[in-house]
């Protein structure tokens, strides 16, 4: 959870009863799926950065850094793709995406509306994504320009279940 004191990213343990500070500058925030790591952005010094962190202290890596906004949505089940918003210079918000099997980590327009889109998930084949702009969309995965309108109005954090075959 996002602590406001302390400030920061904090981890809670339910059965010790115990709060611990990951980061003290952490933001937004998610957990893989298997729950062994947590993705965070944080704003220091001027630009924005999204680490992606073991809770076993033994892997940190910053994944990208921007001079705006950036934020993080969602792993690919192999963590092979990796799924965050950006701020762009327009001030709406794009959706975007790493190849972490590349050796440069070059940003990838998954969705750019003249409208912010947010709130995106892969689903676990990693063959579609939701997300959400003016309506909710499901896209391919990549994206190939194609999408399916699955709401008649804004929704909000749609997610994938497990089974990948309902939102």
């Amino acid at each position: 959870y996002r602590g406001t004191n302390p400030p920061g990213l904090h981890l809670y343990d339910i059965e010790r009863e115990v709060s611990s500070q990951i980061d003290k500058r952490g933001g937004m925030n998610i957990w893989s799926r298997d729950g062994n790591y947590i993705t965070y952005s944080v704003y220091y010094e001027g630009n924005y950065y999204i680490i992606d962190r073991s809770f076993d202290g033994l892997y940190s890596d910053t994944l990208i850094t921007s001079d705006r906004f950036i934020g993080p949505y969602c792993w690919s089940t192999d963590k092979r793709y990796f799924i965050y918003v950006y701020m762009n210079e327009r001030y709406i918000r794009d959706l975007m995406y790493l190849d972490m099997s590349q050796s440069e980590r070059t940003p990838m327009v998954l969705s750019n509306e003249p409208v912010h889109e947010t709130f995106a998930d892969l689903d676990p084949s990693g063959k579609y994504f939701v997300y959400v702009t003016d309506h909710v969309y499901v896209q391919p995965f990549p994206p190939d320009g194609q999408r399916i309108k699955v709401s008649d109005e804004r929704g909000g954090e749609p997610c994938w279940l497990r089974g990948g075959d309902e939102i």
